[in-house]
């Protein structure tokens, strides 16, 4: 499978998942371009919860890929602008697989993880995209590592189906 993998990580924590994932499915025979995707300024919320203006510097070329990856980073209880936004103008959408993954502070995907997941989502499908399950990790009172190992496994079990 052709796979286009986009991270969008302030920390580091959701671009370890990331580069972790496309290894994964590298080493399972995908193809992947991993894109970390870049902002031509430091992205921040405002107290009304408002992202300051950004422009993405890197989306992915227009490709046939078969599989969309995105990741981000749980802000305030949802996704970061620039994944959203990311979501909004990547092309060749129609039709394809899409999986969001995120990161988190919290422990429970309830605590943002899972409405994350379904905004994500919901940007995708509203370009015809096939929505497959995705993955939310939480690190705190837990080991990032094994949260990775585990979130990897579901991804590629969700591949097979």
């Amino acid at each position: 499978m052709n796979v286009c993998l986009m991270v969008h990580s302030k920390t580091g924590t959701t671009l370890k998942f990331g580069k972790q994932i496309a290894a994964a499915l590298e080493k399972e025979g995908h193809t992947v371009a991993f894109i970390e995707l870049m902002t031509d300024q430091p992205v921040s919320i405002n107290v009304q919860g408002k992202p300051n203006t950004f422009h993405i510097t890197n989306l992915p070329p227009e490709n046939d890929f078969d599989l969309f990856l995105i990741g981000s980073p749980v802000w305030g209880g949802q996704p970061t602008p620039v994944a959203l936004e990311t979501v909004a103008k990547i092309k060749g959408l129609d039709g394809k697989k899409f999986m969001p993954f995120v990161t988190q502070g919290f422990p429970f995907s309830s605590l943002g993880g899972k409405q994350s997941l379904a905004k994500l989502s919901k940007y995708a499908k509203e370009k015809n995209a096939v929505i497959l399950e995705g993955v939310s990790i939480g690190r705190m009172f837990k080991n990032l590592d094994t949260e990775i190992e585990k979130g990897i496994r579901k991804i590629l079990a969700v591949l097979k189906q």
